[in-house]
């Protein structure tokens, strides 16, 4: 018949309706079949038209809402990738500065840029574990993700540790 669509298509047009709401741990499709939450029908799933979990966006705050499409954003992957060129800079620039100098301890300039780029570093992998919560260990490119959260926690408790022992060398300095 012209104009009349092949099957699978009819499947996907009615997969992508949106669900209305018709109780708790259900819903109601705009073609009137009633669907439970997370389920879909057999035809669907088989086509891999519907996930079997999906993320429900109705249970989520505003904030959740907002930090899922910043860190989906194309302009944030971009600061990610900026953040990491900048810190492969740094890192090169100091050892450089510190080998020429032979000194252990960098200058102010060179700490401060380090924290800087630490407090971005951190807003960065807050915001995805905010935003995926714990499908950020499991999801796709999981791997990448516990090697950020790993170097960065490394780098903050190399923070932490630098300033007790500052702390502390003070300390006794000043005793």
């Amino acid at each position: 018949l012209p104009g009349a669509m092949p099957r699978s298509d009819s499947v996907a047009a009615q997969a992508t309706k949106t669900p209305q709401k018709d109780g708790p741990g259900s819903s109601t499709s705009n073609s009137g079949r009633k669907i439970e939450r997370g389920l879909s029908s057999d035809m669907d799933t088989a086509m891999a038209l519907t996930p079997q979990k999906t993320m429900d966006f109705e249970e989520r705050t505003r904030l959740e809402i907002m930090a899922i499409q910043l860190v989906r954003n194309t302009y944030f992957e971009f600061f990610s990738l900026t953040l990491i060129a900048l810190s492969a800079i740094h890192v090169g620039w100091q050892t450089n500065f510190l080998a020429q100098r032979l000194e252990i301890d960098p200058p102010p300039f060179l700490r401060a840029i380090e924290v800087i780029l630490l407090v971005l570093f951190v807003f960065e992998v807050g915001a995805r574990l905010f935003a995926y919560r714990w499908t950020y260990f499991y999801k796709w490119g999981w791997v990448w993700n516990v090697m950020d959260l790993i170097l960065v926690s490394a780098q903050v408790l190399d923070e932490v540790v630098y300033a007790i022992v500052k702390a502390t060398s003070e300390d006794v300095l000043h005793s």
